[in-house]
Formats: C-alpha cells, sequence, structure tokens
C-alpha cells in the first residue's frame, strides 16, 4: 500500500498508460492527458490501492484465525468445556472473518473493542470493494445516517516534573526545560461518513489500521500460547536463534 499511495501522488505524475503498442495501434485510454485528467487518473488509482490493501489486510487476518484456530481445535479436542463440539476447522475456513471470531469465541476470547475494530475494518473493505468507496444504506451504523469506522492507535506524551502532559501535536520544536517522563499511549480513532459521502482513509489512517490488525493477532497469539502452556503442551525451549518457546 505505501508503493501504490505514494505512486499515485507523485509529481510529476507517473505513466498511466499499461503497455504502448505501436504495432497494433490500440489504445485502451488516451495516452495524452491533460492536468487535471492525470489528477484524476492517480486519485482513482489511490482509491484502487487503498480497496486491494484493505482486502489483502482482512484475508490475511482471516488466513491468521485458521491457523491459529487448529491448535486451538487439538488442544480442546474438539469440544468446549460442557462437551459442546466444535467448529470444524475446514468448516470454519468458509466463514467470513466475523463469523470466525464468533465460532472461535468458545476457545479463544476476543474482546469487544477488538472485535469491533477488526469489524470495522472489514466493512471499510467492503465499502471500497463493492461501493468504489462510496457510503451506501449497508455501511450505515444501526439507526443512524453515518458511517462510524474506528481503530486505535500510539501516541507519545510528554510529563512534566510538575505532572504536566504535553501532547504529541505539541512536541515539535519545543524545549522542555526540565526535562520529563516519555510516555506512550493507545488512542482510539474515529471517523463518520455520511451516506453518499466518500470514505476518505489518509496514509497515516491506513498505517495506523494496519498496525491495530497486527496487535490484534499478537494478542490472540500470546493467549494462544498461554494455553498451551497451561496444559503442558508448550515448554520453555528457547530456540537460539529465535529466541522463542518451541513446541515440544
Amino acid at each position: 500500500m505505501g508503493i501504490g499511495i505514494n505512486a499515485a501522488e507523485a509529481e510529476p505524475a507517473i505513466s498511466h498508460v499499461l503497455s504502448p503498442d505501436n504495432l497494433h495501434n490500440i489504445n485502451l485510454v488516451k495516452t495524452n492527458l491533460t492536468p487535471e485528467e492525470k489528477a484524476h487518473a492517480a486519485a482513482e488509482f489511490g482509491k484502487w490501492v487503498r480497496a486491494n490493501g484493505l482486502r489483502e489486510l482482512i484475508e490475511t487476518v482471516s488466513l491468521f484465525l485458521d491457523k491459529l484456530y487448529l491448535p486451538l481445535f487439538v488442544m480442546h479436542h474438539g469440544a468446549d468445556k460442557e462437551g459442546k463440539k466444535l467448529e470444524r476447522p475446514e468448516r470454519l475456513e468458509r466463514l467470513g472473518i466475523i463469523d470466525k471470531i464468533d465460532s472461535m469465541s468458545i476457545v479463544l476470547p476476543v474482546s469487544d473493542e477488538d472485535k469491533r475494530m477488526l469489524m470495522a475494518m472489514n466493512r471499510m473493505r467492503n465499502c471500497y470493494a463493492h461501493r468504489r468507496g462510496i457510503v451506501g444504506t449497508r455501511d450505515l451504523d444501526e439507526n443512524a445516517d453515518v458511517m462510524t469506522v474506528r481503530w486505535n492507535a500510539f501516541e507519545l506524551q510528554v510529563k512534566e516534573p510538575n505532572g504536566n502532559i504535553i501532547r504529541e501535536v505539541e512536541l515539535y520544536n519545543r524545549v522542555i526545560e526540565k526535562g520529563g517522563l516519555i510516555q506512550l499511549n493507545v488512542v482510539a480513532r474515529t471517523r463518520s461518513f455520511k451516506q453518499g459521502n466518500e470514505l476518505v482513509l489518509l496514509k497515516q489512517d491506513i498505517k495506523e489500521i494496519c498496525l491495530s490488525a497486527l496487535t490484534i493477532g499478537q494478542r490472540m497469539l500470546q493467549n494462544t500460547v498461554e494455553q498451551a502452556r497451561e496444559r503442558g503442551i508448550l515448554r520453555e525451549a528457547v530456540d537460539e536463534n529465535l529466541n522463542e518457546p518451541k513446541a515440544v
């Protein structure tokens, strides 16, 4: 996504011609564009990159859940504590990401916050993929006229000796005479879009969305590792190269 979006914003604009065909003199699009047409083509390319990037992000998370579910299914012998049979792994693979999380929640708890963020990522992906990024009726929040998307981000701040907090946006080009404690906070980001408006995500937004997906996956993995340790399936055998515990 970084390469694609940066290419869409490059100045001067990168050529839009897929492949020059001098032999047959066939052109799919105009070869020479006006500055306005070049800007429009670049903007549309940026949307295409975002749509594909979000789709790949969701599909990667979905594949990660499939792989993570296999050891969980084995550890729990295919049933929960009450003896209810778990979803078969091959069946789970065919479910959408939200249905997967619901099915896995019996053996892999997922916080409401993490679930809301994954749902928001999936909604953004669907809006781009099915409605060209234009917010439609199916994208709207329940009983609302807007589509709200949310994710988490990291934000720096400095706490001065007197207790005063200086937020990240106020730190640049500023001298803190008495020094302070640098802190890293997790903050919630939200964006709301009305029906008919375009879903616009900035590069910083997309970076933070990807980071949210990564940290959600890390929490799920850690939960699975802890379950394996509790059952004696995972021992503290440290790989000399990876410095991580190895399953036995």
